[in-house]
C-alpha cells in the first residue's frame, strides 16, 4: 500500500523521550516495507536520537530553541526564519507524497 511512496518525517525535538521513540519505531517500519523516507531532526538533539536518525537518510536544521537570555526573541524568530526557510527548500528537493510530523 505505501510502497515506493515519498515519505519525509519531521521531528524537531531535542530530547529522546517517548513519542520520539516511537516515532523513530515508526521510520523503521516504513522504511522496513519500501517507503523511500528522509527523516528532517533537530541538529541539537540528543546523541541517542541522533545516532537512530543516522540509520536513515536525514538532514539535521537549526529548530528554535526558548534561550533565557535578554534578546531571546530575536534569536528564537532569527532561528525559525532560517528553520522555516531550510523546510522549504528540502520539500521542494524531495517532493514527498507523505509528511509525518
Amino acid at each position: 500500500m505505501m510502497k515506493n511512496k515519498k515519505v519525509l518525517g519531521i521531528l524537531p525535538s531535542k530530547d529522546f523521550y517517548g513519542k520520539e521513540r516511537a516515532n523513530i519505531e515508526v521510520y523503521n517500519l516504513l522504511h522496513n516495507n519500501g517507503c523511500s523516507l528522509r527523516i528532517v531532526a533537530n541538529k541539537n538533539a540528543d546523541k541517542r536520537m541522533i545516532a537512530e536518525i543516522n540509520k536513515f537518510k536525514n538532514y539535521k536544521l537549526p529548530f528554535p530553541n526558548r534561550w533565557r537570555t535578554k534578546f531571546k526573541y530575536i534569536f528564537y524568530f532569527y532561528e525559525l526564519f532560517i528553520s522555516n526557510i531550510l523546510l522549504i527548500c528540502i520539500l521542494l528537493k524531495e517532493s514527498p507524497d507523505v509528511i509525518f510530523i
